[in-house]
């Protein structure tokens, strides 16, 4: 039996996070026994525990920033120094084989294993190339993708969007996000519905994920506003921790002076999103920038119909017009349209969502997620 260090670059439970708690909850423990760092408590940890992962916390901040912050980079990477240290002894104590770092964000894994000289796999969860890169690097973009290459013995990127800055590399291997069916009861559904005072009259169309400036929540609330007093069943629900107070009391000054305090809903981080999305009519994913869409394919398992804008990895899910709706922009004159659209067309958006089911049993099934990575973790350790 292999045994694999999983360095996780936050505690949360965001999208990169649950793809590495559904492959470690997955993982076939008659090949390889798995070992998960974290840099503080957290929901991932708490959960991998419950699945039988023993978990270890080694403090450390993140090496790479949003372009703004990037003068903060240096001092980061001083900080995190101990933890290269201290995951290296890691290395040596349990014994590794492989060390496995879950996202781009932090460094501190790669250099350990490096020092150790055991074979590293970087996931990048993140688009690292173009002008929209989601994450910088104080050196320049060119120099952070060499430097990933370099210190890894595989790439795995969760889309072709996030692995196109790699060019041709041998090294790159793509592994989609996948969902487990959920049952297909829709009782929770109902109790969801009923927990946020929505009726069977109202429409609900909802957004997943952090409430932050590039989810897009400002868009679609003035996109409401935009529509006036001719369709008040139509609401609002946002579900997602709050990333950015300012932001999110600028949200709440807009809907007091939109007067949508009774149709817009925030309901918070939601462990199980998938009562969440079967109280859905319509999910809304309109982001600035997605190098995949998680929440696309958990709400297709649903059959709740999807509009998203045409981003990132998002294409490489959805075929507009077939299993769901791309929009070429996200402002809000464009999303009232999209709003409009599936009001009085309710019928198509059905048909589609019956084909975002089949994309899913077909591309974005859970046993081919993990399939296909431990098949990359075979390949480091031959």
């Amino acid at each position: 039996m292999k045994t694999v260090l999983f360095i996780s670059h936050t505690a949360e439970l965001n999208g990169a996070e649950l793809w590495l708690l559904q492959f470690l909850t997955g993982i076939n423990r008659d090949k390889f026994n798995p070992l998960l760092v974290v840099p503080y408590p957290g929901p991932l940890a708490d959960q991998a525990t419950v699945s039988g992962v023993e978990t270890v916390s080694i403090p450390f901040k993140w090496w790479l920033t949003e372009k703004r912050r990037i003068w903060k980079q240096p001092l980061s990477w001083l900080w995190s120094l101990r933890s290269v240290w201290r995951i290296g002894h890691l290395i040596e104590e349990r014994n590794a084989d492989v060390l496995f770092s879950n996202s781009s964000g932090t460094f501190s894994g790669a250099l350990a294993a490096r020092a150790k000289g055991i074979p590293h796999i970087w996931a990048v969860h993140e688009i690292l190339g173009g002008r929209q890169a989601q994450m910088s690097f104080f050196f320049g973009q060119r120099a952070l993708i060499h430097l990933v290459q370099t210190l890894s013995c595989r790439v795995v990127v969760s889309s072709r969007a996030a692995g196109k800055c790699f060019g041709e590399s041998p090294k790159v291997r793509l592994v989609y996000s996948g969902v487990d069916l959920p049952s297909s009861d829709l009782s929770d559904a109902n109790v969801t519905r009923a927990k946020f005072k929505i009726s069977d009259d109202d429409v609900v169309l909802g957004m997943v994920g952090r409430i932050c400036e590039e989810k897009g929540q400002r868009e679609m609330i003035e996109a409401l506003g935009m529509l006036g007093k001719d369709y008040p069943r139509i609401k609002l629900l946002f579900a997602g921790q709050v990333k950015d107070k300012s932001y999110f009391f600028g949200l709440q000054k807009l809907i007091a002076h939109e007067h949508l305090n009774d149709r817009v809903i925030f309901a918070g981080f939601q462990k199980d999103i998938f009562p969440l999305l079967k109280a859905l009519d319509c999910l809304f994913v309109v982001s600035k920038l997605e190098s995949f869409g998680r929440t696309i394919i958990e709400a297709m398992s649903v059959r709740t119909p999807v509009v998203a804008v045409r981003s990132g990895g998002v294409p490489e899910i959805i075929t507009s017009g077939e299993n769901g709706l791309l929009l070429d922009s996200r402002e809000p004159e464009t999303l009232k349209k999209a709003i409009l659209s599936f009001i009085h067309d309710r019928g198509a958006f059905i048909r589609t969502s019956d084909r975002g089911l089949e994309t899913v049993k077909k591309r974005f099934l859970l046993e081919h997620q993990i399939g296909d990575t431990e098949r990359v973790l075979e390949e480091c350790l031959e």
